[in-house]
């Protein structure tokens, strides 16, 4: 082998080590920037759509125990009484003494009223009871809003099904 073909072998060893695969310092600085930029404009939106998904949240969790009280009283072919408590913003179910469900709306939302048949709202919110076949005494109108004002507003029928009311 002549010097000239050792000199061979070292550039082609060169050029291998040189095409190893990586980002540039260049590219990591562009991919950051992209990255603060996105942030700065997104984390704002973000944050002020936290009321309004802390109110749809909160009626979810609402609506589902008035299904679990139905529920629970048909199955149990017993009385459901869905305590919704004004003054500390809590819900709970009980079924036969026990309770089945228990929770408190999450911060930032008040329950502001249980209209009980068109009747005002008792000072600790409303007692619905629901008979052996999910029908509720009396029907029921609750209503939630948020730090922004949003409302929601859940329905409760003679029959016993909710429903959800934005606004």
């Amino acid at each position: 082998m002549s010097i000239l073909g050792s000199c061979d072998i070292k550039n082609r060893k060169m050029r291998v080590i040189g095409s190893a695969s990586g980002f540039t310092l260049m590219e990591m600085m562009v991919t950051i920037a992209i990255i603060a930029v996105i942030s700065v404009v997104a984390v704002p939106s973000f944050i002020g759509r936290l009321p309004a998904r802390r109110l749809e949240s909160a009626a979810g969790e609402v609506s589902t125990a008035i299904q679990i009280a139905r529920l629970s009283a048909v199955k149990e072919n017993a009385q459901a009484t869905l305590l919704l408590d004004v003054n500390a913003e809590s819900y709970s179910v009980t079924v036969n003494g026990r309770t089945v469900k228990r929770g408190n709306l999450p911060a930032g939302v008040d329950l502001q009223a249980v209209n009980l048949s068109g009747q005002a709202t008792p000072a600790a919110g409303g007692l619905v009871v629901f008979d052996s076949r999910g029908f509720p005494t009396p029907p029921v109108d609750v209503f939630l809003q948020n730090t922004s004002g949003t409302t929601f507003t859940i329905q409760i029928n003679l029959t016993g099904s909710s429903r959800l009311i934005r606004g």
